[in-house]
C-alpha cells in the first residue's frame, strides 16, 4: 500500500495525517518531500499523525530525521504524534526519542506547538 499524506491546517500549525508504511519498498520518501514543500510556503509548525503507520524501517527513521532537520534549519518545530508501540520502540533504541518530542494526543500537540515561534515568526 503507498503511503498517502494528507494535510490539516489548526490555526498555524499544518498536520499531517501518513497512512501507510514508511519503509523503503513503500517510497517513504513523501514525506520528507512534502515537510519541504510545507517549508516552501513557510509553514514551520508542523505536526506528524503517524497513527495509521503500522511499521516503519530504517528508512522511515530517516525520512523523519530528515524532515525533523530541515524544520529545524528553517526556525521551525516538528513533532510526532499517536506513534504505534513499534515505532516508539525503534525511537527510543536509536536514541531518538531524546530528540523528537512526541504526543499521545493531539490536542496535547497543539498546545505544546500554539507557544512556539512566537517571538521569530
Amino acid at each position: 500500500m503507498p503511503v498517502t499524506i494528507t494535510e490539516r491546517e489548526v490555526g498555524d500549525v499544518v498536520i499531517l495525517d501518513v497512512v501507510g508504511r514508511l519503509t523503503v519498498e513503500e517510497g517513504s520518501r513523501q514525506l520528507s518531500a512534502y515537510v519541504e514543500k510545507l517549508l516552501d510556503r513557510e509553514r514551520l509548525k508542523i505536526l506528524v499523525n503517524l497513527e495509521q503507520v503500522p511499521y516503519l524501517d530504517t528508512t522511515g527513521v530517516a525520512e523523519l530525521v530528515l524532515s525533523y532537520t530541515w524544520v529545524q534549519r528553517q526556525g521551525g518545530t516538528l513533532k510526532l504524534l499517536n506513534l504505534s508501540p513499534y515505532a516508539e520502540h525503534l525511537l527510543k533504541i536509536s536514541n531518538l526519542l531524546t530528540i523528537f518530542e512526541t504526543f499521545t494526543t493531539e490536542a496535547e500537540a497543539l498546545r505544546s506547538v500554539a507557544g512556539k515561534l512566537t517571538a521569530t515568526g
